[in-house]
């Protein structure tokens, strides 16, 4: 079962540094930011149908509004072979974090076949004999048995 991240890392100071977005009015950063967050929750996580009446709906603008302010946004996003938008940074993010999730549950797997050889090596391994004691008499009962 694949589970669904319920965030992404949201670099603040990239945010308010990135020259497209100070260019942007209120109701474009909105639009942008509110897109972002939608991306996000799609089914094909970070991405966005290529439709402006979806797009207007998940910007939470009308369409007019959506028409008058989308260039400016739409510049932020590219277009999947499939169809559908991605934002680069945000697919970047959401393949390091497929990549930590990886690599998260390949050592738990590690970890738990270590376990399970551990318990099996431990039922399954006899305890050797220490030969030393069962092996070696006393020398004066070997002199008495001559």
């Amino acid at each position: 079962m694949k589970v669904k991240s319920p965030a992404f890392q949201f670099y603040v100071r990239d945010w308010l540094c990135s020259a497209s977005v100070a260019r942007m009015t209120g109701d474009q950063v909105k639009a942008y930011i509110n897109l972002l967050c939608a991306a996000w929750l799609e089914d094909e996580c970070a991405t966005l149908p290529n439709d402006d009446i979806a797009l207007a709906a998940l910007a939470r603008v009308d369409t007019y509004t959506w028409n008058q302010i989308k260039e400016p946004v739409l510049a932020k996003f590219s277009l999947l072979p499939s169809g559908r938008l991605y934002n680069d940074r945000q697919m970047a993010e959401l393949e390091k974090q497929i990549s930590y999730r990886e690599a998260a549950l390949q050592r738990e797997e590690r970890k738990r076949r270590n376990q399970a050889q551990f318990v099996h090596n431990k039922t399954t391994i006899k305890p050797q004999q220490d030969h030393n004691k069962t092996t070696k008499q006393p020398l004066a009962q070997k002199m008495k048995k001559k």
